[in-house]
């Protein structure tokens, strides 16, 4: 019943803005399309596949014609986007993510401080091959359930889960940006950089946004190892 409700509002606005014989301003149209097409993907009314080709289709029809529609598809930063998520689902569904995760996190030897900046660090690596921020902070937060389940069992653990969650909701979206293709907001930010600026690579853009990101991640270890003390 809600998928109905949700269709029929997406249909309504679709027929009230969009056709020609109301001939509302071009930036009110755009908004309502974003609006139509949010409903049906965020409502769950269609897949987010199909969801996209209707926007396609909108696109093609009311905005720009067919053949402009497809150029836009046909930019490297669309296609740089789709291989990196074709990437990162072949490192998630092999279980490598997981594997240097726990490699990682084996580094500390036992000490709660090492433990935490370990895995800190962890979210940066997982940049370079994961450009999704919901993908690295449910795979770490999965990892570290798991282990503090486990340390659980011998002591208290409860000041390291502290540090370990809430660190990693701060440094899940600003690791982000660590790398060109560490999320998919990013990605749209260095396409869009890179049409204004000249010589913008891969290897600058580290250069211009890792030593304030690592510093804050530093910075954010040593207040929780104040606030925070870890006992393992």
């Amino acid at each position: 019943m809600k998928k109905v409700v949700l269709l029929t509002v997406a249909i309504a606005l679709y027929l009230l803005f969009l056709p020609e014989y109301f001939n509302f301003d071009i930036k009110i149209k755009a908004l309502v399309t974003l609006v139509i097409i949010q409903i049906l993907w965020i409502g769950r009314v269609f897949p987010l596949a199909h969801s996209s080709v209707l926007l396609i289709l909108i696109l093609s029809f009311h905005f720009f014609t067919y053949q402009e529609t497809l150029s836009y598809i046909s930019s490297e930063i669309v296609w740089l986007l789709f291989s990196t998520f074709i990437i990162s689902h072949a490192f998630i569904k092999t279980g490598l993510a997981s594997r240097i995760s726990l490699m990682m996190l084996k580094l500390s030897k036992g000490s709660g401080k090492a433990l935490i900046l370990i895995s800190y660090l962890l979210m940066f690596v997982l940049s370079i091959m994961i450009p999704s921020n919901v993908g690295k902070g449910s795979l770490v937060s999965t990892v570290f359930d798991s282990l503090l389940k486990n340390l659980k069992q011998i002591k208290n653990v409860h000041n390291l889960a502290k540090s370990l969650f809430i660190g990693i909701a701060y440094l899940t979206s600003i690791s982000g940006a660590f790398v060109a293709t560490g999320a998919s907001s990013t990605i749209y930010a260095y396409g869009i950089l890179g049409d204004f600026t000249t010589n913008l690579n891969y290897l600058k853009w580290i250069l211009y946004f890792a030593p304030p990101i690592i510093l804050f991640a530093i910075i954010l270890w040593g207040l929780f190892l104040l606030m925070f003390p870890p006992k393992v």
